[in-house]
């Protein structure tokens, strides 16, 4: 396991995973569900699907969000593709965490 980026956070923690496969209408729901996170560290594993949706909606609304990234391949090689430039973001403004 390799950390990246800013300390951790001591703080409590949400991680909202699902299906990478989803309709707008749940595409929808994981965005208003992470908008609706407050005060709250998000974990992600950075895929696509309800976990981008989610992330998305909770940095919508929480200008000051503390962002946990998880993956399991190098930074530089995010899946999905158009993950390409997250994990760079989140090594920059939050904390990565790679598992391999």
């Amino acid at each position: 396991m390799f950390i990246f980026g800013k300390e951790l956070e001591t703080s409590f923690k949400v991680c909202v995973a699902g299906s990478r496969d989803i309709t707008t209408k749940y595409r929808q729901q994981a965005f208003d569900l992470g908008k609706s996170l407050q005060k709250v560290t998000k974990v992600n594993i950075l895929a696509k699907g309800i976990d981008l949706c989610c992330l998305k909606g909770y940095v919508t609304n929480n200008p000051n969000s503390k962002i946990i990234g998880c993956i399991g391949t190098s930074p530089d090689k995010a899946y999905p593709k158009e993950n390409k430039a997250l994990p760079q973001k989140i090594i920059k403004e939050h904390s990565l965490i790679i598992f391999s």
